[in-house]
């Protein structure tokens, strides 16, 4: 299963109860990424095959599907641009309270679909701050550094479960190991304003950066595969290490039993960016 664990860190790196699977050299998985958002945007998806440990870094990409997204009796066209990316023949956004699926008929006449997502309006990020703290320089003890960290409102909806996705920014540019991914759901702070500032601390800003946060609202599924991720991609090597295993999402093929990796879901999102400043 070693190949499929490198499989997901890669995944991770360019993107996102299990069941423990012999995976063959011959016989690759087809892995499906895409999150639809609500913004009127060319959406995009991408398509490749696992790959074994031993196989170079090079994704393995499926270049000769074709892609559907429906919602209720609307398709929009996908078409292949490059390394196993399809972007949509046009702008359009998801549309909250709309239930979305993808279709993905491939050349070997097998068609994978999505299990319809529905998606919520994600809540405002009332404020963003920040605080910082203070500690030696690991370049030079006589220094001491100044650390900044965000500290982030927002008010959540009452009549919902919610699950949420923080993405952090410095500068524009996005932290991206795995470690890096906030996963946050309301069972303890339900229908109340929230204010979140430890899930930030691991994230270092100095003066003058600008801090940018993305709050996805994501499905209970999504949120669920997410924090499997997390779980298989952070403890490599480590002695706590989750046991390798396929991370399941919500795809699966309309007359077979055969295996497909990744996730495509639908997500609604709020952006705020402070510049650190006197």
């Amino acid at each position: 299963m070693k190949n499929v664990k490198t499989y997901l860190l890669l995944l991770f790196l360019a993107g996102c109860g299990d069941l423990e699977v012999d995976i063959s050299p011959s016989d690759p998985l087809v892995v499906v990424e895409g999150w639809l958002i609500d913004v009127d945007t060319i959406q995009r998806v991408r398509l490749t095959h696992s790959q074994l440990f031993s196989d170079s870094e090079t994704i393995n990409t499926i270049k000769d599907a074709t892609i559907k997204v429906r919602t209720g009796n609307t398709f929009y066209d996908f078409t292949y641009v490059v390394d196993g990316w399809y972007h949509s023949n046009e702008k359009f956004k998801a549309k909250t309270r709309s239930f979305y699926q993808i279709q993905i008929a491939l050349n070997s006449g097998d068609t994978i679909v999505s299990d319809p997502e529905f998606i919520r309006l994600a809540p405002t990020i009332d404020s963003l701050n920040f605080d910082f703290y203070e500690r030696e320089s690991p370049d030079n003890p006589n220094v001491i550094d100044v650390i900044y960290y965000p500290i982030a409102t927002i008010k959540d909806d009452s009549t919902q479960e919610n699950f949420y996705r923080w993405k952090v920014y410095r500068n524009d540019t996005l932290f991206n190991n795995p470690e890096d991914l906030v996963l946050i759901s309301d069972r303890f702070f339900n229908g109340n304003t929230t204010t979140f500032a430890n899930e930030f601390t691991q994230f270092e800003f100095y003066y003058d950066d600008k801090i940018t946060l993305e709050l996805l609202q994501i499905t209970e599924l999504g949120y669920k595969y997410l924090r499997n991720i997390k779980s298989q991609t952070t403890t490599l090597g480590t002695e706590s290490s989750v046991t390798p295993a396929p991370v399941y999402g919500n795809l699966s093929y309309l007359n077979s039993d055969q295996t497909v990796l990744g996730y495509w879901g639908i997500t609604s999102f709020n952006r705020r960016s402070l510049k650190i400043s006197e």
